[in-house]
């Protein structure tokens, strides 16, 4: 089944202020402190899915992993990593921290978070350089990215992905396996100020552009609307 929605090869974040490469020093994917969501999926096994991160390590150790839920409910978890040849494996069901879209599994869903500030995001901080990697698993459509630590991100992003599936009735999003694009945001210092230049219609807000303010940790979805005009092939 084709995965008919963007998966970020890393999670979108914007930092208030710029670093240029030269003065970070070299980038890579190995850090101390990372930031990712699990954007939404489409699932047809509820008991089964489940997010997942992994960490892998060059040398022993230790760290928390701080999430938060869909209600609110805010959480820690320590690890720890004394066998470098290991790797540990962190889960969580999908339904409790996964963000919300406007299409869940076939269904319309009114209730959703598209263009509003989320809180279901997850700060992965080290004592010694690692590398994060994650995994949000479902029968037919499971998606996999690299996380990149805080210290190898930037301030302006373009997002590539392909026309959005589904089926429209009189201009209208209908229901039946419908799976927009999609990215999301997450803010990693307080008072981030996000400008948005859409080049194809958003859920909510057509093709006008969209400027917001995140707070440490909120996080950002916006979903394309699925239009006659920009679907792509089932």
């Amino acid at each position: 089944m084709r995965i008919l929605y963007l998966i970020l090869l890393c999670i979108l974040s914007l930092l208030t202020s710029a670093q240029s490469a030269s003065a970070q020093g070299a980038i890579d994917s190995r850090g101390k402190d990372f930031w990712l969501t699990f954007m939404p999926n489409f699932h047809t096994n509820t008991g089964r899915d489940t997010l997942y991160i992994y960490i892998a390590a060059s040398k022993a150790t230790t760290g928390v992993i701080s999430y938060t839920s869909r209600g609110g409910a805010a959480t820690q978890t320590p690890f720890s990593i004394t066998d470098s040849t290991q790797i540990y494996t962190f889960k969580v069901p999908w339904n409790n921290y996964e963000l919300i879209g406007f299409m869940q599994s076939n269904t319309i869903n009114q209730n959703n978070q598209v263009q509003v500030n989320a809180r279901q995001t997850f700060h992965v901080t080290s004592d010694e350089e690692v590398s994060v990697y994650a995994l949000s698993q479902a029968v037919t459509t499971s998606d996999a990215f690299l996380v990149l630590p805080t210290d190898a991100l930037g301030s302006e992003y373009f997002v590539m992905s392909y026309n959005s599936d589904g089926t429209t009735t009189n201009g209208q999003t209908t229901s039946g396996g419908s799976t927009p694009s999609q990215f999301s945001i997450i803010a990693t210092e307080d008072n981030t100020d996000i400008h948005i230049n859409p080049t194809a219609p958003t859920y909510r807000s057509g093709m006008n552009p969209i400027d917001i303010t995140l707070m440490k940790g909120e996080v950002y979805l916006v979903q394309a609307a699925i239009a006659a005009n920009y679907l792509g092939a089932i």
